[in-house]
């Protein structure tokens, strides 16, 4: 019942961003063309779209200092997007792609901070980082080896704060909407990492480009307004639940 109403919501603002996505997916990248302007334009068409969604959503809420978090995340897409650009002539703009994504992933870490800090969630991530950076390591040469130390630490940062964001005993559309895209994202850098340095994985590039999609779209979701109002009517409880101070408990405990 939540997914057909978030279709409701969302579906018709989000057709370009399917239909660009699978004309890449089917009938572009298994040509796998000469790097060319009308491959970056194809391959960077879902992202505009995905900007143009959130665009729309932050327009029609109006600019303000309430809105940090869908300019974090336009401002994290459009990043995405210039880095996507770089990494179509992968052997001449791999490493400007690389900051182009690092800087995205801290502006989601931005959008995505905020109490709790739940440290308890980043323990069982660090070891996964390690054990994948040590099989890329043979394969990274000069400043990669740095570079992409740099770059897994920001990528897992973000991945922690999304999930530390969760409310586990209330339902919460766009907070899982971003942590699932921010979980894909991992997977889709870890499969490129290793399909570059490592060794080829079979249909690598289809699983890469998927994940990256559906990564974004995740993150893209997570700032529609409907999907909380949604979530509240299924739960009957908000995504925020208030804090009460004690000042106010102690008041309540006198006048009872």
């Amino acid at each position: 019942m939540g997914i057909i109403k978030i279709l409701q919501s969302t579906g018709l603002r989000l057709l370009p961003f399917i239909n660009s996505s699978l004309i890449y997916l089917v009938h572009w990248l298994p040509q796998r063309n000469d790097p060319s302007p009308w491959g970056i334009l194809l391959k960077c068409l879902p992202i505009i779209f995905l900007c143009f969604f959130v665009g729309s959503y932050l327009y029609s809420s109006g600019f303000s200092r309430k809105q940090r978090y869908s300019v974090c995340i336009l401002t994290g897409l459009i990043f995405s997007g210039i880095g996507d650009a770089c990494l179509v002539y992968n052997k001449d703009f791999f490493i400007h792609g690389l900051l182009f994504f690092a800087v995205s992933h801290f502006l989601y870490s931005v959008a995505f901070h905020g109490r709790p800090y739940r440290w308890g969630f980043l323990l069982p991530i660090l070891p996964v980082f390690a054990v994948v950076y040590k099989i890329l390591y043979p394969g990274l040469k000069g400043p990669l080896i740095y570079l992409c130390v740099i770059y897994g630490l920001l990528i897992i940062t973000m991945l922690w704060r999304a999930i530390a964001r969760i409310n586990f005993s209330v339902l919460c559309w766009t907070k899982n909407f971003a942590c699932l895209g921010a979980l894909l994202f991992v997977i889709s850098d870890t499969v490129l990492a290793i399909n570059k340095f490592t060794v080829p994985i079979p249909y690598g590039h289809h699983i890469i480009m998927t994940t990256y999609y559906t990564a974004q779209l995740g993150i893209a979701l997570s700032v529609v307004p409907e999907l909380e109002k949604m979530a509240d009517e299924e739960t009957q409880k908000p995504c925020i639940q208030p804090k009460t101070s004690p000042k106010n408990n102690q008041n309540k405990i006198k006048s009872s």
